[in-house]
């Protein structure tokens, strides 16, 4: 299987998707970690009553790496499932496709947490440049969503 420009292509887009939704998702652990002491799921229960800034980047974060529509990972996602078909490699994305699913099942859970689960919790201190760097992460991430052009131009 040869690397043509359509899969360097399709590999910049998700690799790009990825490491901007892993930014804003890591960002916000070490946030959380650091101000509550712990990194589980229950960490996070009722995150957007206190602070939903926090919780809307997060959530984009969530929803890119699960691939869902007019985000950057579901450009990217996309890209990549369909440059490994043109090679016809069927069994590769079918296995992706099962992970993507599964996947899912655990970036929701984050988000379920921070919607749906009450419990008690002050404010978390974010830092300017942390809300300027998770901000224009996540209006990046929903840009490229949107107008995957913005990013598949640069090769």
């Amino acid at each position: 299987m040869a690397l043509g420009a359509s899969s360097a292509n399709s590999v910049f887009v998700y690799a790009t998707a990825y490491s901007i939704a892993s930014i804003i998702a890591f960002g916000a652990l070490i946030l959380v970690q650091q101000q509550s002491g712990s990194d589980n799921f229950e960490s996070f229960n009722g995150l957007s009553k206190k602070n939903p800034f926090l919780a809307l980047v997060l959530t984009i974060s969530m929803l890119s790496l699960a691939g869902i529509p007019l985000t950057a990972g579901f450009i990217g996602k996309f890209f990549m499932f369909s440059a490994a078909l043109r090679q016809y490699q069927v069994v590769l994305v079918i296995l992706a496709v099962i992970n993507a699913i599964i996947s899912i099942f655990y970036y929701f859970r984050v988000i379920i947490a921070m919607y749906f689960r009450d419990a008690e919790r002050t404010e978390l201190t974010i830092p300017v440049y942390y809300k300027l760097v998770l901000g224009f992460s996540a209006l990046i991430t929903i840009l490229i969503g949107i107008y995957p052009g913005f990013i598949s131009n640069f090769i």
